[in-house]
């Protein structure tokens, strides 16, 4: 958690002060849980909340995400209007409340408008959006009538990768109000106990893997068609993950003459992917569009 402890410290000696922090989220997620979870245990803070419309949803437990480790945090899901009355006008002032989807979801956005000019401070935590094409253009439009509101009365953005800092400040946010930020993910191993090269690599066997969903804009069938041409080294390709685009991969696969030396492993839950990651050489991360790829911090 070194990444989201420093930002907090370094950039927020103003937000540090405050004693309460609450996040007004759609659904639990593993790839914020760690920074919430250590945000809690930080010395004086009281309390930190987490808000959701709902629980994990069954499209992520699908694709073998295991409950959030949130720690301490106090989480509650769909909660009473008398319990958000009292957690936007309790002690308003050592409190921070950090949203996100705010312009997109109707909920979290009425929440925002009622802490607006309570003395809390608001803040937005946000990727940025893919402004590239038609569909970029449209969401270009969207984000100008729709998060441009927003740029004044926000005191800070959580900007997840370099993407979203270039999409806010597109929107007109200024750049003081944005601070760079990342999805941060549990280490659940010792960096000891994982060996300097692995046993593969000795042996002239390189294994790579991709870990995402099959899907048109993970761009998996770049990464297959650049590692059919390697013939230098012996190679094994390991694709953990499933989606509409699996079958098609698959006759890719053949049709490049790899298939041997490809395997599809389907949907791994978070432990098994950790697992995994360890007894590979080479993650590959080809994605037309990611505000921060977390499997690359699982990686590392």
């Amino acid at each position: 958690m070194g990444v989201g402890k420093g930002l907090i410290m370094n950039d927020f000696s103003s937000i540090v002060s405050r004693k309460k922090y609450v996040f007004w989220q759609k659904t639990p997620s593993s790839h914020q849980s760690a920074f919430i979870k250590e945000l809690a245990e930080m010395s004086g803070v009281e309390e930190v909340i987490l808000v959701v419309n709902s629980g994990m949803s069954e499209q992520r437990i699908a694709l073998g995400w295991n409950a959030p480790d949130y720690g301490k945090t106090k989480i509650l899901i769909k909660p009473e209007p008398s319990i958000i009355d009292e957690l936007i006008n309790q002690k308003p002032s050592k409190t921070v409340h950090i949203f996100s989807f705010l312009s997109r979801d109707r909920n979290i956005k009425a929440v925002f408008n009622r802490c607006y000019g309570s003395g809390a401070l608001l803040g937005l935590l946000s990727e940025g959006r893919d402004w590239r094409g038609v569909k970029g253009k449209l969401r270009r439009a969207h984000g100008f009538f729709n998060e441009r509101k927003y740029k004044d009365k926000l005191d800070f953005v959580l900007a997840i990768g370099h993407l979203s800092r270039k999409w806010h400040v597109m929107n007109g946010y200024s750049n003081s109000k944005i601070f760079d930020y990342c999805y941060v993910v549990n280490n659940q191993y010792e960096r000891e106990s994982i060996p300097v090269q692995n046993q593969s690599i000795k042996n002239g066997l390189v294994k790579v893997a991709f870990v995402g969903r099959l899907a048109e804009g993970k761009n998996v069938d770049l990464l297959f068609n650049v590692i059919s041409q390697v013939e230098e080294r012996k190679w094994y390709l390991d694709v953990i993950g499933s989606g509409e685009l699996l079958n098609t991969f698959k006759n890719l696969s053949l049709n490049l003459k790899i298939n041997t030396k490809v395997s599809f492993l389907g949907t791994l839950n978070n432990s098994d992917v950790f697992n995994k990651l360890r007894d590979i050489d080479v993650l590959v991360l080809p994605s037309h569009w990611d505000g921060w790829g977390a499997v690359v911090n699982e990686a590392l």
